[in-house]
């Protein structure tokens, strides 16, 4: 504090003159002598910022604590299971602490946080450098997050901080001392500005002979910044070409894509046409394609900006014209005009064709206002986000999704030089004909010299879709397929903020993670008599993250979009997706029953039995029928369809009683067989099978069905006896049934001799039970 108060030292008539000459009058009148200065100087208590409470308590205690609740929701939503995460949340809790300490001690912190505020975030990361060392690069993003939290606060409490008059008052000494400094230099310059006039004076003359020049460059500068060709053609980083592809050309309003970009263009405006659908759908290698073509006809200038903000597009557009056309920016040029002067040293002439292409826009207000807009330039955008597209003048909006199943089968051929198209179809309906993942599929063919589809499509069988997909070693490319899709579908959750709009959306996703693939009556997801539901729906479907039929009556999710949202799911979320499906279809089962119309409940009826008997297909989704709700509903189901003459329907749950009957037998192995919910699940379980009987014979004997056909809901039945454990009823059913196939396609045809092998093994297995009873 000493150097300090010396500072004070000083005169009022020094003070005031050089704070007058500082230009601010009014303060040197105000001040009656340097003396109280010195005096205000020495009354200033020497105190520190806040006690350890104080330091924790009030807003900074609660921002902190937000900004920790924040990250946490962030590292749950990508999969991190709870122990890591919490894990983590104590890391930074001790690194925050550590870092409010730090700044506490350091002497500089308050000084830095007065006098220089916009850059007090750098000071705090750089004096927080020990604190950071420990992370690593993808967890420091989430520790500068909470620092830069601990800055902000730190600059709100600094002004209630008793050191605040103090450190403000020296910052003005050291000020004024300065301008103390300046003057003199003034006073010595005022010589040389006297020396200099002469020089002037004399260089006045050769001004003027360079007058004539100068005006005659004036004159051209219009003509050479419009006629100045860009030394380099492309601008920006885009992908580059796959050795095999299927290019696309998609229409709007009988409008080719290709005929937009290179066709003839009648209008005074620029050409905007938006490449709108979901992660993997092939707009950005689409827009690629399209860029080389340009850049193989020689463009003037072919631009691919990464566009995920309007800045982000502002600051390339101007640089862009720096580097293309010449732009010269000016100092403390406002940053709009900046920008609208780079917009008009585009080029507009029609033999300059420009293509400027923006990939990944995330949201469409104002893109337009962004880019030139005179008729030789092309603009390409891409994005995820249907918005309002086709609503502003002059965007043409195309959309892509999946490849058609031809498409498919011409990649997977094209790149193995195989034509078995059967095993080309097969591998395109697991990868659910996504372009990004067939090709994917086709250039790892290439790149590994698999000539035969059968081996790929071996190899599908054999690892999980996300090592054939994302594995570096299999494809060479940084970020997979699966990859890419998490993304997606995290970036689509992030991008709702209201809390209650996004749960709706959380569960509408994993519902349609179970249910299945095929699609999902939308009215089952999306209740429009509630807000937050509603705009949950619209909010995806703008995403591409769902998809709907033209008619609006279905809704569904990519195949590999579910798959990799189910991949790093915990218990807790699975067992919180299952929980949602159950309720989804025993609502479903409560309106059925309170509907008037026949036609209408038999209607939901058929929905409600394809949806359980589709799901009883997906390995995935079996963990449904582990549920109550949902072993009520089928047993419903096999009871309804009677009194709505649906047998056939009813009879393509087999499946799911044959699951059913499985899972029950697990869980009372897992659980003992002594406890209540087992015995109600048994009992469940033996009405289900029951129920299944009952609409056997309810189809026999509604001459519907003849005994040959109702053969296989027959063997299903023997299954489900044998599943749960009831030995002696399933070889009842074995045994009918052999005599039943044996007199229809004879005793050792293959079905028959298949039931010989089913009852035989049934027998042995109850035989070996009640020697083991025996025994016991």
């Amino acid at each position: 504090m000493s150097t300090v108060r010396a500072a004070f030292n000083i005169s009022s008539t020094i003070v005031k003159s050089i704070v007058k000459v500082a230009g601010f009058g009014f303060v040197a009148d105000a001040i009656e002598g340097g003396q109280e200065l010195y005096q205000l100087a020495c009354s200033l208590k020497d105190e520190t910022f806040g006690s350890a409470e104080a330091q924790m308590s009030g807003t900074l205690r609660n921002s902190i604590s937000d900004e920790l609740a924040s990250i946490e929701q962030q590292l749950g939503s990508l999969g991190r299971d709870e122990k890591s995460i919490d894990l983590f949340i104590g890391r930074l809790e001790t690194s925050a602490k550590g870092t409010i300490t730090q700044l506490l001690n350091d002497e500089n912190a308050l000084g830095e946080a007065i006098t220089k505020p916009e850059k007090f975030h750098a000071y705090v990361l750089t004096q927080s450098a020990p604190e950071r060392a420990s992370y690593a690069p993808e967890e420091e993003y989430h520790l500068n997050s909470l620092l830069q939290c601990i800055a902000d606060e730190y600059l709100t409490l600094a002004r209630k901080s008793p050191n605040y008059n103090e450190t403000a008052l020296r910052a003005t000494v050291e000020q004024l001392s300065e301008n103390r400094t300046a003057l003199k230099e003034l006073k010595d310059g005022q010589q040389e500005l006297k020396d200099g006039q002469q020089e002037l004076k004399d260089g006045q003359q050769k001004l003027e002979g360079h007058i004539k020049s100068l005006e005659t460059a004036i004159d051209n500068i219009h003509t050479i910044r419009h006629n100045k060709q860009p030394n380099k053609t492309v601008w920006g980083s885009r992908p580059g070409p796959l050795e095999y592809w299927i290019e696309r050309n998609p229409t709007c309003n009988s409008i080719a894509l290709n005929d937009a970009i290179f066709g003839p263009d009648a209008s005074d405006e620029a050409t905007c046409c938006v490449l709108i659908g979901p992660a993997g759908s092939g707009k950005t290698r689409l827009a690629a394609s399209i860029a080389k073509r340009c850049e193989d006809e020689e463009w003037t200038l072919i631009a691919w900006i990464d566009a995920e903000s309007k800045d982000m597009i502002k600051n390339q557009v101007i640089a862009i014209s720096e580097e293309k056309f010449g732009l010269q920016l000016k100092p403390n040029e406002y940053p709009e005009v900046q920008f609208n002067r780079a917009l008009s040293s585009f080029p507009s002439q029609n033999r300059e064709k420009i293509l400027i292409v923006l990939d990944n826009v995330e949201k469409s207000a104002s893109i337009d206002e962004l880019l030139p807009k005179t008729p030789n330039v092309r603009v390409i955008v891409t994005t995820r986000h249907g918005g309002n597209w086709s609503h502003q003048h002059g965007w043409l909006p195309f959309n892509l999704s999946t490849f058609s199943q031809q498409e498919s089968i011409q990649l997977l051929t094209q790149a193995t030089g195989d034509d078995d198209k059967a095993t080309a179809n097969q591998i395109a309906q697991l990868l659910g004909d996504l372009p990004l993942a067939i090709g994917r599929a086709a250039n790892t063919c290439a790149w590994l010299n698999i000539n035969r589809l059968t081996q790929y499509y071996a190899m599908l069988q054999q690892y999980p879709t996300e090592k054939l997909l994302d594995s570096s070693v299999a494809t060479r490319d940084s970020v997979g397929v699966i990859s890419a899709l998490q993304i997606a579908g995290a970036s689509a959750l992030e991008r709702i903020v209201d809390p209650n709009i996004r749960e709706y959306a959380e569960n509408i996703l994993s519902a349609l993670c179970y249910l299945s693939e095929y699609g999902v009556p939308v009215h089952w997801l999306k209740d429009e008599s509630d807000l937050f539901s509603m705009c949950a729906y619209s909010e995806l479907i703008d995403s591409s993250l769902i998809d709907e039929t033209t008619d609006g009556t279905t809704v569904s999710i990519h195949r590999l979009q579910a798959h990799a949202m189910r991949l790093h799911w915990t218990p807790d979320v699975r067992d919180k997706a299952a929980k949602t499906v159950s309720m989804i279809l025993t609502r479903q089962l409560m309106r059925i029953s309170s509907e008037n119309s026949h036609e209408i409940a038999k209607k939901a009826t058929r929905q409600l039995i394809e949806q359980i008997s589709t799901m009883s297909k997906q390995s995935h989704s079996h963990i449904i029928f582990k549920y109550s709700e949902v072993q009520e509903a089928i047993f419903t189901l096999l009871k309804e369809p009677l009194n709505l003459e649906l047998y056939y329907e009813s009879l393509t749950l087999y499946e799911a009683v044959i699951l059913v009957a499985k899972l029950s037998k697990s869980d009372c192995k897992a659980q003992g067989q002594l406890s209540d919910s087992n015995n109600l699940g048994h009992e469940r379980l033996h009405r289900i099978i029951h129920q299944f009987e009952q609409a056997i014979i309810g189809a026999y004997f509604s001459w519907t069905f003849t005994e040959s056909e109702l053969i296989g809901p027959q063997f299903a039945l023997a299954k489900a006896h044998e599943a749960a454990g009831h030995l002696d009823e399933a070889i009842i059913h074995y045994a009918k049934l052999v005599n039943t196939c044996a007199a229809i396609d004879g005793p050792t045809a293959p079905f028959t001799m298949k039931l010989r092998e089913n009852l035989e093994a049934a027998r042995r297995e109850l035989q070996r039970q009640e020697e083991d009873s025996a025994a016991e």
